[in-house]
């Protein structure tokens, strides 16, 4: 890791995503954070005789920041550890049941397994609106429908406003990362376009996932914007 004319390292600047495109047309996130801070990752299921296909995109964000780093390089190597997964051993076969008498009633069935469990990740989220909109980014591990909803808080100096918001459709399952757009209400950003003082704006979100099995997961996250620009 090599410091740039202003002595910034790039390792400490750099935003890394990793991507499993193994299935071009549905990635999957793996991993969208600082480079320097990943942690280790899963990267999912290998079965006897197939591969995956990982992308990783190193970005620079832009900001006043870039001269520290002018010149400055890096070079990143990842170690890849695999585990054999057991195999589950064979069900033990059920002994029959005792023959009922014909006028006696059939005993009910085994009660039907339930769904697998659910995996929802919100893999990014955009900073800034974008045209009047909150951007995430969430998936599961499997096809799955994301609904979001939410409040958010407007304040400017000692002033504060606050809105509900939701984005989303039951139903609608996909796979993969999946880009939700929330609607931020034009009171709360004019609000915000024209108020005087110190702005902050803050986002409380709840993401619920639904499979076509039934199975479900949910996840809580606060964000941090940018306001928009004044008028």
């Amino acid at each position: 890791d090599s410091p740039g004319l202003g002595g910034g390292l790039l390792s400490a600047a750099l935003e890394l995503t990793v991507t499993d495109v193994t299935a071009p047309a549905a990635p999957l996130a793996v991993y969208s954070g600082p480079l320097a801070s990943m942690p280790a990752q899963p990267a999912g299921r290998v079965e006897p005789g197939a591969a995956r296909t990982y992308e990783f995109v190193a970005t620079l964000p832009a900001g006043g920041g870039q001269n520290a780093v002018q010149g400055a390089s890096v070079s990143v190597a990842y170690s890849w550890t695999a585990t054999e997964a057991a195999t589950p051993p064979a069900p033990e076969p059920e002994p029959p049941a005792p023959a009922a008498p014909p006028s006696a009633a059939q005993p009910p069935g085994p009660a039907p397994n339930p769904a697998p469990a659910l995996t929802l990740t919100m893999t990014k989220a955009a900073k800034s609106l974008k045209g009047g909109k909150l951007v995430v980014w969430a998936g599961c591990d499997r096809a799955c429908a994301v609904l979001v909803k939410g409040h958010l808080k407007a304040t400017a100096g000692k002033a504060h406003r606050g809105a509900k918001v939701h984005a989303g459709k039951s139903g609608r399952y996909r796979e993969g990362s999946q880009k939700l757009k929330v609607p931020v209400p034009a009171k709360l950003r004019h609000w915000l376009e024209t108020a005087t003082g110190k702005r902050k704006l803050t986002a409380k979100l709840t993401l619920t996932a639904s499979d076509p099995a039934g199975a479900g997961a949910k996840v809580k996250r606060k964000l941090k914007l940018h306001p928009p620009p004044r008028r």
